[in-house]
């Protein structure tokens, strides 16, 4: 299993480092992981000269991804493209783990029409655009982010009706908590995927002992070490006169030969 499906990815709208989405960002970040969660974030972990579009397809793919919804990120096409991607993906409500700001309009309808609006009014702006044109051919990149638009229209509405219908508990319940019912949420859900990627112990040797060996040990000798009152008395005289292996001593009685094994 990557290190990816392990993980838990992070969506959200970049913002001025004393922003509330870039607060609250790093404040989950670095909750989590203290608790041992390994997050992803595309401002830290895309890396130079990283596959933008590649790595928001991998975002969608998530088992588990938390979604910080603010205005800005219902109006950005990068953050929209990983919404409707977790959703194509099967299970949304599932996967979503989300933090709704106060400043993202979604539980009115008049305000969700709003950004209906909005992304009708950059599919329009951009075909205006297009027609403008004297030959069509080679705008694929154009055309792909026209066909975006047309999803993020298609889609806004379903999904941040979804996200409006889920107990999402507000920004500060979850901080004054340092995010515990965020992480018990992603744990119940992520709990076997984790389980999975620990090392099995199995065939995990048993704790540091030392274990006595004996060669030749007379047969009442042994008896009497194991089962006679005196037991732990002939344990000690055994002891004294052994050693860790590879080194043997023999014994201050007939020549028997003793050594300790871990």
């Amino acid at each position: 299993m990557s290190g990816y499906e392990k993980a838990v990815f992070i969506s959200y709208a970049w913002g001025e480092d004393t922003h509330e989405r870039e607060a609250i960002v790093n404040q989950l970040d670095l909750s989590l992981q203290r608790r041992g969660v390994t997050i992803i974030r595309d401002k830290r972990d895309l890396g130079y000269k990283g596959m933008i579009r590649d790595f928001m397809k991998r975002i969608g793919e998530g088992y588990c991804v938390i979604v910080v919804i603010s205005d800005k990120y219902l109006r950005s096409k990068n953050c929209m493209f990983e919404l409707v991607e977790i959703a194509a993906n099967k299970d949304f409500s599932d996967r979503i783990f989300p933090i709704v700001l106060a400043d993202a309009k979604i539980y009115e309808a008049t305000d969700r029409i709003d950004y209906l609006k909005y992304w009708e009014q950059k599919k329009t702006e951009l075909n205006e655009k297009m027609r403008g044109l004297s030959d069509l051919a080679h705008i694929t990149g154009i055309s792909e982010e026209l066909n975006d638009y047309d999803n993020f229209r298609d889609e806004i509405d379903r999904l941040t009706t979804v996200i409006k219908n889920m107990n999402t508990l507000s920004p500060d319940i979850l901080k004054d908590s340092d995010f515990q019912q965020l992480y018990d949420a992603l744990a119940q859900r992520m709990g076997p995927v984790w389980a999975a990627s620990r090392p099995s112990t199995k065939n995990t040797p048993p704790p540091h002992r030392y274990l006595m060996t004996y060669h030749s040990v007379p047969t009442c000798l042994f008896r009497e070490t194991l089962f006679s009152p005196g037991a732990s008395r002939t344990w000690k005289n055994w002891k004294r006169h052994c050693s860790p292996l590879p080194c043997r001593k023999k014994s201050r009685g007939r020549g028997r030969q003793w050594s300790t094994r871990q």
